[in-house]
């Protein structure tokens, strides 16, 4: 690594941190594609809660996620991108949106986010309550919310469910149970941590928006009064497209998947995505079972503050 390089991101930070008069600008950037039922949902929120400004990545979206980011953009201060690789190489993108935040928007702190994560911060809070300050990263804690049975209507609200899964199941990632186990239901699964950064001295955002690397790594922290509330799988028409655009990302040989994109690959091929899609739905035996040993709970607090920030 250039010395050079990492003596001005040192410098960056730490002029940053001693500023007795810094500002505060929090943006945050989504990598998209297909999203046209929730991103609108997305902005409106975190604009509502305290995130200034947004870069926004489209991935040959066909559904009318573009356009709706394109009425958007009048209202709320927005950078769009059109990506028009097949690769998905999610790394390279967030960390090029990051550095078009801070250069192009003079944002301070960033949030990494998909357009199915809602960042909730504490009551009567903003986000920029807590990203700010001499922190390089911000940990947060996430987890899935899970659909009810009614989610196969067309007409359900994904925002109408208030199951949360408060204690997951994590599945071995070494042996690879995710590939050879049909019966297990992903939206259990324990879920990696989202971050925050500081955008003065970052280095690049890794896979997944679940880490970041930060030329002054001693200054990371976590943060547990912010909730990053995960909507993964809402109705089925939803899921199969997201699982052919996943086919379309395998099929271009460089996209970062995790485990959980090649089983869906391999359901898909099979015939057997809507069984999938069944497993990632709760029954109601299900709920009383998963209630009963404490995995999932009730939570109202992102639906209700979500469904507040629509537009009228």
């Amino acid at each position: 690594m250039d010395v050079n390089i990492e003596m001005m991101g040192l410098l960056d930070y730490w002029m940053y941190r001693l500023n007795p008069n810094k500002k505060n600008k929090l943006g945050m950037c989504i990598l998209i594609k297909d999203e046209q039922d929730i991103i609108e949902d997305n902005i409106r929120f975190h604009a509502a809660v305290g995130v200034d400004c947004f870069v926004v990545t489209d991935n040959n979206s066909t559904d009318g996620t573009r356009e709706i980011l394109t009425k958007l953009a009048e209202e709320f201060e927005i950078i769009i991108i059109d990506e028009p690789s097949t690769d998905f190489l999610q790394a390279v993108w967030t960390t090029s949106m990051a550095f078009k935040a801070k250069n192009e928007l003079n944002v301070d702190w960033l949030l990494c986010c998909d357009a199915d994560e809602f960042w909730v911060p504490p009551k009567n809070k903003s986000l920029k309550d807590v990203f700010k300050g001499g922190a390089s990263i911000i940990n947060c804690e996430r987890r899935n919310m899970v659909m009810p049975e009614e989610a196969a209507q067309l007409e359900y609200d994904y925002l109408d469910t208030t199951l949360k899964v408060a204690n997951p199941v994590l599945f071995s990632k070494q042996s690879k149970v995710v590939l050879s186990q049909s019966n297990l239901s992903m939206s259990l699964e324990k879920l990696g941590e989202k971050v925050g950064v500081n955008l003065h001295g970052l280095v690049r955002v890794k896979a997944g928006n679940h880490n970041a690397k930060h030329w002054w790594k001693f200054a990371r922290e976590k943060n547990m009064d912010v909730q990053v509330y995960h909507y993964p799988f809402r109705s089925y028409a939803r899921f199969k497209r997201q699982v052919e655009n996943i086919i379309g990302n395998i099929a271009g040989g460089k996209a970062e998947l995790g485990q959980a994109s090649y089983r869906w690959k391999e359901q898909y091929e099979k015939g057997q995505l809507e069984d999938e899609y069944n497993r990632l739905i709760i029954s109601k035996d299900d709920e009383k079972t998963l209630r009963k040993y404490g995995i999932i709970i009730d939570d109202e607090l992102s639906g209700e503050a979500i469904k507040s920030a629509r537009k009228a």
